[in-house]
């Protein structure tokens, strides 16, 4: 099976991003943003994180997932013309069911069906560190986008936290097994072997590919793309997977020295 075939059959058995989900899709929705705005966002102002589209931007988000940014920017922005693309068939099904006046289709970031120069804004979070090809997706990310269109995309971040685990996987494998939780999907800590396992795990142990980046590896493949004007912000702190709660202060204490996303808010030379 190829790597990209893997990625799908991983998202059509698995369309949320956590799995820890339950009941009716109009709860789901609902758990679904509680858990985003509380967990991963974790009081972050948006504006001061993503770039975000105008009301009159033609808008493509790039694996879309199950709508999350889709409604994000209908419902709180105004934006009407939305195009939410993702690899997964079941994760659409219910992106429809949330945002039905948003236009969706199945496809493959690396080689998507869409016109040249169509989009005035792409948003792509957390999606292109689970591809075979980064580059590949950064470059389509670039040809789908107006000249002076903008865009924010974000992949792992390979912090510091990241970079001495990857060094000293016995010992992180021994405090993991003491402070971390199975939440699901197989992601038991202690069984970590590799570096890419560090952020692959936090999908699910059968997920096939995850990665993080430095900045400067991030900064590379962006420009080998064809962007020059980036800037970069971070965000996110994994607290749910500790044993003890983590205390509001303290998680955003956390996500400022060690965030796990890296975000790059780009803007495509006219």
């Amino acid at each position: 099976m190829m790597e990209i075939d893997s990625v799908r059959q991983f998202w059509e058995e698995n369309p949320l991003f956590t799995g820890e989900f339950s009941g009716r899709d109009e709860d789901l929705f609902e758990e679904h943003d509680r858990v985003m705005y509380a967990d991963v966002f974790n009081g972050v102002k948006m504006e001061e994180v993503f770039s975000l589209p105008q009301v009159n931007d033609r808008v493509l988000d790039l694996g879309c997932g199950i709508g999350f940014w889709c409604s994000l920017f209908s419902r709180d922005i105004g934006v009407e013309q939305i195009t939410g693309v993702d690899i997964s068939n079941n994760s659409l099904l219910l992106a429809e069911k949330r945002c039905p006046a948003v236009s969706f289709s199945q496809g493959n970031a690396e080689n998507l069906d869409l016109d040249d120069e169509t989009f005035d804004f792409v948003n792509c979070q957390g999606v292109i560190h689970h591809t075979p090809n980064t580059g590949a997706c950064l470059e389509e990310i670039f040809r789908v986008l107006k000249p002076g269109g903008r865009g924010s995309i974000s992949v792992y971040y390979e912090n510091l936290l990241v970079r001495v685990a990857s060094r000293s996987l016995p010992i992180f494998r021994i405090v993991a097994k003491l402070l971390l939780r199975d939440t699901g999907r197989g992601r038991n800590f202690a069984k970590i072997r590799t570096k890419d396992d560090l952020t692959r795990y936090y999908d699910g142990a059968d997920n096939p590919i995850g990665k993080s980046y430095s900045t400067k590896e991030f900064r590379y493949l962006l420009e080998s793309s064809g962007f020059n004007n980036i800037e970069f912000t971070y965000y996110f702190f994994p607290s749910r997977f500790f044993r003890v709660p983590i205390p509001n202060f303290l998680a955003k204490c956390l996500i400022s020295v060690f965030p796990f996303m890296i975000v790059a808010n780009i803007c495509k030379d006219k």
